[in-house]
């Protein structure tokens, strides 16, 4: 049997969320225990966010220089440096609006759903990942492993 839930409208509109699962009870009761905590909206501390690399080719990877972060490459919160793949200078540099550094995140666009701490100095990311940086004034006030 189908079941019903009556919404007010400001929720709805406070909320900004018009799918239906949003407001079934469970997950109105996990909301309204979240909000109740400290925290700070994600859209808020950041000051970069976007994709990597739109065009790239295979062939243009090297065995040293920038290291070239892939969806393959995100696990289990960090960087897995198994077959990372690394571009020359001159190809970041041409492409230094996606360069990305140490303590950025990244999170996957396509394929499986993953995100990771950069733990390089620098580099850069495929197309296939959004690389986000931090405000610099909230990056020393919070704790990395709960980002």
């Amino acid at each position: 049997m189908a079941s019903t839930n009556v919404i007010q409208l400001n929720e709805v509109i406070e909320s900004l969320r018009i799918d239906a699962e949003f407001y079934q009870e469970i997950h109105r009761e996990i909301h309204r225990e979240l909000s109740g905590i400290d925290h700070v909206l994600f859209g808020e501390i950041i000051e970069v966010c976007k994709k990597g690399i739109f065009d790239i080719k295979a062939d243009n990877y090297s065995d040293e220089g920038i290291p070239f972060i892939r969806i393959s490459n995100l696990k289990k919160g960090v960087i897995d440096d198994t077959n990372l793949a690394f571009i020359p200078q001159d190809i970041h540099d041409s492409e230094i609006k996606t360069e990305f550094r140490r303590d950025d995140i990244v999170l996957s666009k396509t394929a499986i759903p993953a995100s990771s701490l950069i733990n390089f100095e620098i580099c850069n990311i495929s197309q296939d990942i959004i690389g986000i940086s931090l405000k610099p004034s909230i990056q020393n006030l919070l704790n990395e492993k709960y980002i």
